[in-house]
C-alpha cells in the first residue's frame, strides 16, 4: 500500500465541537432559518473568546503562514454566537463521514454567516470545510456592508468548488481556502447552489488573522531565462474586489503571487471598449497599467500586457472593427508601438498580447495574421527582448468552442458516429478544430519560427462543469474536457518554440438573492464565481497541459482570480516548476499518467517527473551515465546517488531534479494501488452496459463506433495500459450514450381525462374539481439561469396547480397561480411538442407556445383570465389538430414554467443599473431536467396522454 495523504474523516470530534459551542452563553443568538434584517451587532469579546477556545483545528491551512484564529463557526449548530441567514430551505445533514449543512436543491439556495475581523485590512485566512460525498457545484463567496452588488458590479472573494461527475468522490472532508483583506468588521461568508437537483453544502468555517508577512515562496530559480507561472485578470477592478476594498490591492496582489510561488501576471491594458493605458493614439484612458507595472517592478513580478478591444474600441479615431482594413491594422501596429515606447522602461514589462486569454481572437480576419507579425517586427526593431504572446483558442469568451454553424457539439458527435473509419473520438475532435482554426484565420504558419513568439494553447479546465448549467443547459458539455484531453488537438499549434498554455476557466455568472428584506446585507446581486474542482483535484489544471507538452509558461486565467481555493496547493508547485529553467524539455518516458521529462547540458541535466492523476504514484526512473548524485531543485537536497531515482510523486504532484551532465533517463517504471485505477474501471463497465442497453432496441440505430471503442478501451485497461485507455474512451462518446438513454427514459407523465361536459373559458373554474392536475409548488421546481435570483419564499410567493381535460375538438387547460404581487411580465407559460422532445438533435423549439400574462391588479370578472385573491387564473381552449393530437391515446410533449417579478420598477432598475428590463425573479417549471433549458428545449418536456 503506498502512503498517501487523504481528508481526514469527521466524526466523534464534530459532535463535540457542536456541543462545545451550542454551551457557549449566546445573548441575541439567531436560529437557523430565521429572516434577519435587523443592523449588524459584533459578537462580543468575551463570545469571541470563548468560540476560539473550543474550536477544533481544520484539516489542512497555507503554510509558512503566522496565523491568529479570530473566529470559527459551525455549520451543523443550531444555536450559534453568529448570524445567520438562508432562504428558508437549508437543514443540517448527519452521514457516516459526518455532520454538515446542506442547501435545497434548487438554484441559488443559499445559507450565509456574519464572521468577526478584529483588524480590518489586515491579511486573513478562510478555512472553509465541506463534503466530498457527492456531485455539487457550489459557490462560497464573501460580502462586506457597503458593497452595493448591483449589476456587474462590487465584487469580493468569488469562489467555490465541484464535486463528482467525472471525479470520484472520497466520502472525505475537503477545504476551500482564501486569502483576502476585510473592509468590515463582519464579512459574510455564503454558500450558495448551483447545481439543479443537488444542494450546495459546508460544514465548518475558520478565520485566521495572518500576523506575519506573507513569505515569498523561496524559489531555487537557474540562472537564465525563467519558467513563469501566474494569472491573469480581464479587468483592474479586480486589484480592488479581491485583494482589499480598503486601498493597496494592488500591492496585495503581488504579496499574494510572491507567497503563492508565482511570478507572472498578466491584465488588459485596452479590454472591450476601454483603454487603460494613456498613449496618443487612444482616446482617454486611464493609467492603471503605469500603476501596475510599477508594483510589479517592486516585487519582481513578469508583466504581460494584453490588448482585447471590441469594434467599437478607436485607434487614432478608427473604429476597430474587424480587422480588414490595412488602415486599421497600421494604427494598431503604430498604437503598440507608442506603448512600448511609454512603458518600456518599466523592467517588469516582459510581453505583449494582441488578442489575449479571454477572447484570444476576437476578429475573424484573413489579416489577423498580418497584424500579429507587424507588431513581432516592430518589437524585433524597437524591444527585442519582449516576447509576443498568441493565444488559440475561443474567439469570444461566452461563445461556446463549438458554436459556428456546421461547428456544434451536436454535429462532432455525428461525424464521429459516422464518419471515424477507426478514427478516435479524439482525432474527429482535433480535425474539426483544425477546420474551426482555418474559419477564423488562426494559421499557425503565421506564427511558426519565430524566436520570441509564444503561441498558447488555450485550456478551459472548468467548462465542463461550468457550461452544463451556464449560461444554458449544455447537455453536450463533456466535449469541452475532450478538448482538454486531446493530445491531437495540442499538436495543431506546434511552433518548434516554447510554448505556452492558457488555463481559462470560466466563470459560473450567477445573479443570487441576497439583498435587502432577506438577509443581513444590502443588494448583493450579481456574482461571477471562480468554481474550481474539489480539494484533492485543484492541481489538474495544471498537470493536464504540462502531461502532453513542456510548457514553460502557464497563465491560469479568467475574470476574477482563478486561482482561489488553495494557496497551499499551488505553492508547492510553483516551486518546483520555476526551478526548472525555462527551455523545452524532452519527454524521455510517460505511462500510467505520469511523465519524465529532461534537458542534457554540457554540466547538468535537468529532470522533472510530473503525475497527472488523482493517486500517489510509486515511481522509479533509471538514469544512463556515470554515477552521481541527484538533487532535489526545490530544497536542494540530494535524494539519491546511483542509477536509480525512486520516490513516491503526489496527486498531482511535480518533482523537479538535477544531476551531472551526460545523464538521461533510460527507463521508467510506475506502479499505483490496485483501487486507483477502478473509477476507469467502472466507466468502461458503464459505457458496455449502455451499449448493451441501446442495441437490445432495434430502434437505437446505434453507430457501430461505440462497439468497436468499447472493445479497444476493454483490451487496454486488460492489458495494464491504463492510461492509454482513458485516452481513447475520453468523454463525449460516453456521455451521448447516457444523453441518448436519458432523452429515451421514460418522462413523466401528465393522463388527461376526457370530459363529457361542455367547458367555457371564462375563467371561472369550478367546474374543474375533478381533473387531472400537476402542480408547481415546490424547491425542487425551481430553476435558474444567470439572470434569475429565485429568491422565492415558498407557495404563496409562487406556485401554481395546472388542469386539463379533452373533447373531440379540443383540449381545455386550467390554471390557478398564487403570485402575491402583481408585475408586468408575470406569466405562465405552456409549451408543446409533437416529436422533438424525444430526440437527441440540438437547437430545437417548441412546436406551440402559449404565453399568458397576469391581469393587472384589481382586473376581474368573466373573463378567460381573471385576478383572485392570492394571484391569478384562467381558461385555455386549443384545438386538438393544433397539437397535432387526435383523440384517445394520442400524446404531445408538454411543459410548464411561471415566472414571477416581485420588485417595483424602482428598485429594479436600481439593481441593474437600468439594463435587462426582461429580466424576472424566480421561474418554476414542470417537469426540471437537469439536461436541458426547459423554457426553450422540447427535449425537457414531460407527456401529455390523452386517457
Amino acid at each position: 500500500m503506498i502512503s498517501q495523504w487523504k481528508p481526514v474523516k469527521r466524526g466523534r470530534l464534530a459532535m463535540c465541537a457542536m456541543t462545545i459551542a451550542a454551551a457557549v452563553s449566546v445573548a441575541g443568538a439567531v436560529e437557523p432559518n430565521d429572516d434577519v434584517t435587523a443592523p449588524f451587532v459584533p459578537i462580543s469579546e468575551q463570545e469571541r473568546k470563548a468560540v476560539v477556545a473550543a474550536a477544533p483545528k481544520p484539516l489542512r491551512v497555507a503554510g509558512d503562514l503566522e496565523l491568529e484564529l479570530v473566529d470559527f463557526i459551525d455549520c451543523a449548530g443550531y444555536n450559534t454566537t453568529h448570524l445567520f441567514a438562508d432562504d428558508g430551505f437549508s437543514r443540517v445533514r448527519t452521514t457516516p463521514m459526518g455532520t454538515y449543512r446542506e442547501t435545497a436543491v434548487s438554484d441559488n439556495s443559499f445559507f450565509a454567516y456574519r464572521l468577526f475581523v478584529k483588524n480590518i485590512h489586515a491579511p486573513h485566512l478562510i478555512v472553509a470545510e465541506y463534503p466530498d460525498d457527492k456531485e455539487r457545484t457550489v459557490s462560497i463567496f464573501l460580502h462586506e456592508e457597503g458593497m452595493r452588488g448591483t449589476y456587474n458590479s462590487d465584487f469580493h472573494i468569488e469562489g467555490g468548488y465541484y464535486t463528482g461527475g467525472i471525479y470520484p468522490v472520497s466520502d472525505e472532508f475537503c477545504t476551500f481556502q482564501s486569502i483576502f483583506w476585510p473592509a468590515t468588521q463582519g464579512p459574510a461568508i455564503v454558500c450558495l447552489n448551483e447545481h439543479h437537483g443537488s444542494p450546495a453544502a459546508m460544514s465548518r468555517i475558520w478565520l485566521y488573522e495572518i500576523k506575519g508577512p506573507m513569505t515569498p515562496a523561496p524559489v531555487n530559480e537557474p540562472a537564465g531565462p525563467t519558467r513563469q507561472i501566474g494569472i491573469f485578470f480581464e479587468d483592474s477592478r479586480m486589484f480592488r474586489f479581491n485583494f482589499g476594498r480598503g486601498g493597496g490591492g494592488i500591492e496585495h496582489c503581488m504579496e499574494y503571487l510572491n507567497y503563492t510561488g508565482q511570478n507572472l501576471l498578466s491584465f488588459d491594458s485596452v479590454i472591450y471598449g476601454y483603454a487603460k493605458s494613456k498613449i496618443p493614439s487612444f482616446d482617454g484612458g486611464n493609467d492603471d497599467t503605469e500603476n501596475v507595472l510599477a508594483a510589479a517592478d517592486r516585487h519582481g513580478i513578469d508583466f504581460l500586457a494584453v490588448f482585447d478591444p471590441t469594434q467599437n474600441f478607436k485607434v487614432d479615431g478608427k473604429p476597430t472593427g474587424d480587422l480588414t482594413d490595412d488602415a486599421v491594422i497600421d494604427a494598431w501596429a503604430k498604437a503598440l508601438e507608442e506603448f512600448v515606447g511609454v512603458y518600456g522602461k518599466h523592467p517588469s514589462l516582459k510581453g505583449i498580447s494582441f488578442g489575449g486569454p479571454a477572447g484570444c481572437n476576437r476578429m475573424a480576419s484573413p489579416k489577423f495574421g498580418k497584424l500579429q507579425n507587424d507588431i513581432y517586427a516592430m518589437l524585433q526593431r524597437k524591444r527585442p527582448d519582449l516576447v509576443q504572446h498568441v493565444f488559440f483558442g475561443y474567439k469570444y469568451l461566452h461563445r461556446f468552442i463549438f458554436n459556428e454553424r456546421d461547428f456544434t457539439a451536436d454535429k462532432i458527435v455525428r461525424a464521429w458516429e459516422r464518419d471515424a473509419k477507426g478514427a478516435s473520438f479524439s482525432q474527429v475532435l482535433a480535425a474539426k478544430v483544425a477546420d474551426y482554426y482555418r474559419s477564423i484565420h488562426l494559421n499557425i504558419e503565421d506564427f511558426r519560427g519565430k524566436p520570441n513568439m509564444m503561441v498558447h494553447r488555450s485550456y478551459y479546465p472548468n467548462d465542463e462543469r461550468c457550461f452544463r448549467f451556464y449560461p444554458l443547459r449544455t447537455p453536450r458539455y463533456m466535449i469541452f474536457r475532450d478538448f482538454n484531453a486531446s493530445q491531437a488537438v495540442t499538436d495543431l499549434v506546434q511552433t518548434g518554440e516554447p510554448m505556452g498554455a492558457c488555463l481559462f476557466g470560466n466563470y459560473f455568472e450567477a445573479t443570487t438573492p441576497l439583498f435587502e428584506g432577506l438577509s443581513f446585507w444590502w443588494d448583493r446581486t450579481w456574482i461571477a464565481p471562480q468554481i474550481n474542482p474539489a480539494e484533492p483535484f485543484f492541481m489538474e489544471c495544471y498537470t493536464l497541459p504540462l502531461s502532453q507538452q513542456d510548457f514553460p509558461v502557464l497563465l491560469n486565467a479568467s475574470w476574477v482570480n482563478p486561482t482561489i481555493g488553495a494557496p497551499h496547493l499551488i505553492r508547492p508547485f510553483a516551486r518546483a516548476f520555476r526551478s526548472l529553467p525555462a527551455k523545452t524539455f524532452d519527454t524521455a518516458a510517460g505511462e500510467n499518467f505520469v511523465v519524465a521529462r529532461q534537458l542534457a547540458g554540457p554540466d547538468t541535466t535537468y529532470l522533472y517527473l510530473l503525475n497527472n492523476h488523482h493517486t500517489p504514484a510509486q515511481v522509479a526512473v533509471t538514469l544512463t551515465g556515470e554515477p552521481a548524485g541527484v538533487i532535489n531543485l526545490v530544497d536542494g537536497k540530494q535524494v539519491a546517488e546511483g542509477d536509480t531515482l525512486e520516490l513516491i510523486l503526489p496527486a498531482y504532484g511535480l518533482h523537479a531534479f538535477s544531476t551531472a551532465g551526460g545523464r538521461t533517463i533510460a527507463k521508467m517504471a510506475v506502479v499505483r494501488d490496485k483501487e486507483a485505477h477502478e473509477p476507469l474501471r467502472l466507466r468502461i463497465a458503464d459505457f458496455g452496459k449502455n451499449i448493451r442497453l441501446l442495441n437490445s432496441d432495434p430502434e437505437s440505430g446505434l453507430s457501430p463506433n461505440y462497439k468497436a471503442m468499447f472493445e479497444t478501451v476493454g483490451t487496454l485497461f486488460n492489458q495494464q495500459k491504463y492510461q492509454q485507455a482513458a485516452e481513447q474512451l475520453g468523454y463525449s462518446p460516453e456521455r451521448e450514450l447516457a444523453l441518448w438513454i436519458a432523452v429515451a427514459k421514460k418522462k413523466p407523465v401528465f393522463a388527461v381525462r376526457r370530459t363529457t361536459g361542455a367547458v367555457i373559458a371564462d375563467g371561472d373554474l369550478t367546474e374543474w374539481p375533478d381533473a387531472a392536475s400537476i402542480a408547481l409548488n415546490t424547491p425542487e421546481q425551481l430553476v435558474c439561469d444567470r439572470w434569475l435570483f429565485n429568491n422565492w419564499a415558498g407557495e404563496p410567493d409562487l406556485s401554481a396547480e395546472v388542469m386539463a381535460a379533452y373533447d373531440d375538438e379540443n383540449l381545455y387547460l386550467a390554471f390557478k397561480v398564487r403570485d402575491d404581487v402583481y408585475r408586468e411580465g408575470d406569466v405562465i407559460r405552456f409549451g408543446f411538442d409533437q416529436d422533438n422532445f424525444r430526440s437527441r438533435a440540438e437547437g430545437f423549439r417548441y412546436a406551440k407556445v402559449i404565453t399568458i400574462g397576469a391581469p393587472e391588479a384589481g382586473a376581474g370578472g368573466r373573463k378567460p383570465v381573471m385576478r383572485t385573491d392570492d394571484g391569478y387564473q384562467g381558461e385555455v381552449v386549443i384545438p386538438l389538430a393544433d397539437l397535432k393530437l387526435t383523440g384517445a391515446g394520442s400524446l404531445t410533449g408538454f411543459h410548464v414554467d411561471i415566472v414571477d417579478m416581485d420588485m417595483g420598477p424602482a428598485d429594479w432598475k436600481r439593481l441593474t443599473r437600468g439594463k435587462h428590463p426582461w429580466r424576472r425573479e424566480k421561474r418554476m417549471e414542470w417537469p426540471v431536467n437537469p439536461d436541458f433549458n426547459g423554457s426553450r428545449d422540447p427535449q425537457s418536456a414531460g407527456v401529455m396522454v390523452l386517457e
